[in-house]
Protein backbone atom coordinates (compact mmCIF):
# COMPACT_ATOMS: atom_id res chain seq x y z
CA UNK A 1 0.00 0.00 0.00
CA UNK A 2 2.99 2.37 0.72
CA UNK A 3 3.93 1.76 -2.65
CA UNK A 4 0.94 2.16 -4.20
CA UNK A 5 0.81 5.85 -2.02
CA UNK A 6 4.13 6.58 -3.26
CA UNK A 7 3.03 5.99 -7.42
CA UNK A 8 -0.24 8.47 -7.02
CA UNK A 9 1.77 11.28 -4.87
CA UNK A 10 4.53 10.84 -7.50
CA UNK A 11 2.18 10.64 -10.99
CA UNK A 12 -0.31 14.26 -9.25
CA UNK A 13 3.16 15.90 -8.36
CA UNK A 14 3.89 15.23 -12.31
CA UNK A 15 0.89 16.21 -13.51
CA UNK A 16 0.66 19.49 -11.11
CA UNK A 17 4.26 20.22 -12.51
CA UNK A 18 3.00 19.57 -16.30
CA UNK A 19 0.46 21.86 -15.77
CA UNK A 20 2.60 24.28 -14.42
CA UNK A 21 4.95 24.13 -16.93
CA UNK A 22 2.45 24.08 -19.64
CA UNK A 23 1.61 28.22 -18.21
CA UNK A 24 5.18 28.98 -18.09
CA UNK A 25 5.91 27.36 -21.90
CA UNK A 26 2.57 29.34 -23.31
CA UNK A 27 3.69 32.57 -21.88
CA UNK A 28 6.90 32.25 -24.38
CA UNK A 29 4.74 30.05 -26.80
CA UNK A 30 1.40 32.59 -27.31
CA UNK A 31 -0.77 29.20 -27.14
CA UNK A 32 -1.57 26.69 -24.78
CA UNK A 33 -1.43 24.01 -27.88
CA UNK A 34 2.15 24.99 -28.98
CA UNK A 35 2.80 24.92 -24.48
CA UNK A 36 1.36 21.50 -24.05
CA UNK A 37 3.32 20.44 -27.48
CA UNK A 38 6.38 21.89 -26.28
CA UNK A 39 6.02 20.37 -22.74
CA UNK A 40 5.26 16.93 -23.89
CA UNK A 41 7.71 16.45 -26.36
CA UNK A 42 10.20 17.65 -23.60
CA UNK A 43 8.80 15.12 -21.05
CA UNK A 44 9.20 12.18 -23.15
CA UNK A 45 13.10 13.34 -23.84
CA UNK A 46 13.52 13.39 -20.15
CA UNK A 47 11.95 10.19 -19.94
CA UNK A 48 14.12 9.23 -23.39
CA UNK A 49 17.27 10.18 -22.15
CA UNK A 50 16.26 9.30 -18.24
CA UNK A 51 16.61 12.71 -16.92
CA UNK A 52 15.03 14.74 -14.38
CA UNK A 53 11.41 15.85 -15.82
CA UNK A 54 11.73 19.01 -14.00
CA UNK A 55 15.64 19.61 -15.20
CA UNK A 56 14.20 19.51 -18.49
CA UNK A 57 11.43 21.61 -18.27
CA UNK A 58 13.62 24.45 -16.51
CA UNK A 59 16.23 23.88 -19.16
CA UNK A 60 13.42 24.40 -22.29
CA UNK A 61 12.19 27.55 -20.36
CA UNK A 62 15.73 28.59 -19.99
CA UNK A 63 16.62 27.97 -23.75
CA UNK A 64 13.62 30.18 -24.69
CA UNK A 65 14.28 32.79 -22.44
CA UNK A 66 17.80 32.89 -24.21
CA UNK A 67 15.84 33.16 -27.79
CA UNK A 68 16.06 29.55 -28.73
CA UNK A 69 13.22 28.43 -31.34
CA UNK A 70 10.51 25.79 -29.66
CA UNK A 71 11.27 23.25 -32.81
CA UNK A 72 14.65 23.47 -31.52
CA UNK A 73 14.40 22.56 -27.95
CA UNK A 74 14.27 18.86 -27.93
CA UNK A 75 17.17 18.28 -30.36
CA UNK A 76 19.60 21.12 -28.53
CA UNK A 77 18.34 19.52 -25.00
CA UNK A 78 19.37 15.98 -26.55
CA UNK A 79 22.65 17.22 -27.59
CA UNK A 80 23.56 18.89 -24.21
CA UNK A 81 22.12 15.60 -22.65
CA UNK A 82 24.70 13.36 -24.31
CA UNK A 83 27.25 15.87 -23.70
CA UNK A 84 25.86 15.94 -19.88
CA UNK A 85 26.51 12.11 -19.69
CA UNK A 86 29.65 11.27 -21.04
CA UNK A 87 31.34 14.69 -19.06
CA UNK A 88 29.59 14.24 -16.02
CA UNK A 89 28.89 18.27 -16.34
CA UNK A 90 25.78 18.85 -14.86
CA UNK A 91 22.88 19.36 -17.08
CA UNK A 92 21.64 22.68 -16.53
CA UNK A 93 25.18 24.15 -16.12
CA UNK A 94 25.42 23.28 -19.92
CA UNK A 95 22.54 24.08 -20.58
CA UNK A 96 23.33 27.86 -19.21
CA UNK A 97 26.29 27.62 -20.80
CA UNK A 98 25.02 26.82 -24.21
CA UNK A 99 22.14 29.58 -23.99
CA UNK A 100 24.49 32.46 -23.22
CA UNK A 101 26.95 31.86 -25.82
CA UNK A 102 23.27 32.18 -27.96
CA UNK A 103 22.44 35.72 -26.72
CA UNK A 104 26.09 36.80 -27.06
CA UNK A 105 26.18 35.13 -30.10
CA UNK A 106 30.12 34.86 -29.66
CA UNK A 107 32.20 32.49 -27.40
CA UNK A 108 35.06 34.07 -25.13
CA UNK A 109 37.88 32.24 -23.58
CA UNK A 110 36.18 32.40 -20.35
CA UNK A 111 33.27 30.23 -22.04
CA UNK A 112 35.52 28.11 -23.80
CA UNK A 113 37.64 26.93 -20.30
CA UNK A 114 34.08 26.57 -19.07
CA UNK A 115 33.69 23.78 -21.76
CA UNK A 116 37.03 22.48 -21.28
CA UNK A 117 36.93 22.16 -17.51
CA UNK A 118 33.76 20.13 -18.05
CA UNK A 119 36.27 17.16 -20.31
CA UNK A 120 34.41 18.82 -23.68
CA UNK A 121 37.50 18.69 -26.34
CA UNK A 122 36.14 21.78 -27.49
CA UNK A 123 39.01 23.47 -28.46
CA UNK A 124 40.16 20.76 -30.33
CA UNK A 125 36.49 20.65 -32.43
CA UNK A 126 36.49 24.37 -33.28
CA UNK A 127 40.42 23.92 -34.34
CA UNK A 128 39.38 20.69 -36.45
CA UNK A 129 36.14 23.10 -37.99
CA UNK A 130 38.02 26.28 -38.49
CA UNK A 131 41.12 24.28 -39.96
CA UNK A 132 43.03 26.03 -37.22
CA UNK A 133 45.33 25.03 -34.48
CA UNK A 134 44.37 24.68 -31.00
CA UNK A 135 46.68 28.09 -30.08
CA UNK A 136 44.77 29.99 -32.33
CA UNK A 137 41.31 28.11 -31.64
CA UNK A 138 42.55 30.53 -28.10
CA UNK A 139 43.79 33.63 -29.89
CA UNK A 140 40.15 33.99 -31.25
CA UNK A 141 38.31 33.44 -28.27
CA UNK A 142 40.24 36.55 -26.58
CA UNK A 143 39.14 38.68 -29.53
CA UNK A 144 35.47 37.25 -29.69
CA UNK A 145 35.63 35.80 -32.62
CA UNK A 146 34.30 32.36 -32.58
CA UNK A 147 30.48 32.62 -33.38
CA UNK A 148 28.00 30.89 -31.46
CA UNK A 149 27.01 29.09 -34.88
CA UNK A 150 30.79 27.02 -34.31
CA UNK A 151 29.39 26.39 -31.06
CA UNK A 152 26.01 24.67 -32.49
CA UNK A 153 28.31 22.94 -35.34
CA UNK A 154 31.04 21.52 -32.75
CA UNK A 155 27.88 20.14 -30.59
CA UNK A 156 26.17 18.54 -33.45
CA UNK A 157 29.83 16.78 -34.49
CA UNK A 158 30.23 15.82 -31.48
CA UNK A 159 26.65 14.04 -30.99
CA UNK A 160 25.64 13.30 -33.81
CA UNK A 161 26.35 9.47 -35.37
CA UNK A 162 30.23 8.62 -35.21
CA UNK A 163 30.90 11.66 -32.68
CA UNK A 164 32.79 11.33 -29.58
CA UNK A 165 29.55 11.71 -27.24
CA UNK A 166 27.24 10.19 -29.71
CA UNK A 167 24.16 8.60 -27.94
CA UNK A 168 25.57 9.10 -24.26
CA UNK A 169 22.73 9.81 -22.84
CA UNK A 170 20.50 6.82 -23.97
CA UNK A 171 23.70 4.61 -23.48
CA UNK A 172 23.42 5.52 -19.97
CA UNK A 173 19.96 5.34 -19.82
CA UNK A 174 19.67 1.90 -21.11
CA UNK A 175 22.57 1.04 -18.82
CA UNK A 176 20.25 2.00 -15.77
CA UNK A 177 17.07 0.50 -16.87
Amino acid sequence: IRLVGEFVTNAVGLANSTAKATREFENFLGSTEAAAGAVADLTALAGEKLLNTQDVLDAGKGLLAFGEGADNLVPVLSRIADVSAATGKNFNELTTIYGKARTAGVLYAEDINQLVDAGIPISQEFATQMGVSNDQVKKLASEGKISFEELQLAMFNLTAEGGKFAGAATAQANELT
